[in-house]
């Protein structure tokens, strides 16, 4: 069984990968190789001269949503069963790609947990989702319709999946790897694990699409136009999601509604795009 570990690095990213490297270098299984799709850094062989796992580096141009859909059709070409896939601003438990790999033999596509880590790498919580879903949670794309837990950072897949001809690009979504995982789901009917035995740290940082944090209004806005173009991406191109879309339309919260909204809820590890879910009475 062969196994890929895949990053994606772009300009920004260098000052997070120490954390990184030391993560990959430090997993308790070491069968496996790294593949780095590289948009735009400069010196990457320099960068990663500490790593003690084989890597390549894939050069890759485009937006965003371009470079992680081209890169499935370089992924297909490679002889690996599984690809576990990392953010690299983002680094692992020491047993994450262990862990990923046990449970990879009876599911086809498997989620870890997060822990928060902040700028500094200092962990803020650890286990996050664990006290919501618990470990051995099944799910599948009903599940994902109005929250969310598959990323980039923290999801294992079967190489099978990513093959699917009927799998389509848009230039809409905020967060391609959600639309993109969206579409598996439902094109392969796919019931999918989520495990708590091991962890991605999960660093909170301005940049961040998809931050857990506190839930302030200019987030609340961000999210609603995140989950919005996500909808509309969807829509386009043959998924219903009339309801949501509708739902959403009809939230149209300003900053003194959601002050009273806010004042006696506690966001309880929520998971991401959870946040907008109670605002249905906000209208």
């Amino acid at each position: 069984m062969k196994i890929s570990l895949v990053l994606y690095v772009y300009p920004g990213i260098e000052k997070y990968l120490n954390d990184l490297i030391r993560s990959i270098n430090n997993q308790s299984n070491k069968e496996f190789d790294v593949i780095i799709f590289n948009d735009n850094c400069n010196s990457l062989n320099v960068l990663f001269k500490d790593l003690e796992i084989q890597y390549s580096i894939v050069d890759v141009t485009g937006s965003i949503n371009q470079i992680r859909f081209n890169s499935l059709k370089i992924l297909r070409a490679i002889k690996s069963e599984y690809f576990i896939f990392q953010d690299a601003d983002d680094f692992m438990a020491k047993n994450r790609i262990e862990e990923n790999l046990k449970a990879l033999k009876n599911y086809d596509l498997v989620v870890n947990d997060l822990s928060l880590v902040n700028e500094n790498s200092q962990i803020l919580e650890n286990s996050y989702w664990a006290k919501r879903l618990g470990n051995g949670f099944e799910f599948d794309e009903k599940f994902l319709r109005d929250k969310n837990i598959v990323g980039l950072g923290n999801t294992s897949i079967k190489k099978s999946l990513l093959i699917d001809p009927r799998l389509s690009f848009s230039a809409l979504p905020l967060a391609f790897d959600w639309f993109l995982f969206y579409q598996i789901f439902k094109l392969n009917n796919l019931k999918a694990l989520f495990i708590t035995n091991t962890t991605t740290y999960y660093r909170q940082h301005q940049e961040n699409i998809a931050g857990i944090k506190k839930l302030d209004f200019p987030r609340l806005k961000h999210v609603l136009n995140v989950k919005n173009a996500h909808y509309n991406a969807l829509s386009n191109i043959g998924f219903d999601f009339k309801k949501e879309l509708y739902q959403l339309s009809q939230i149209q919260v300003d900053v003194i509604d959601f002050l009273k909204f806010n004042s006696d809820k506690e966001n309880f590890n929520l998971l991401w795009w959870e946040e907008t879910n109670n605002l249905k009475n906000i209208i």
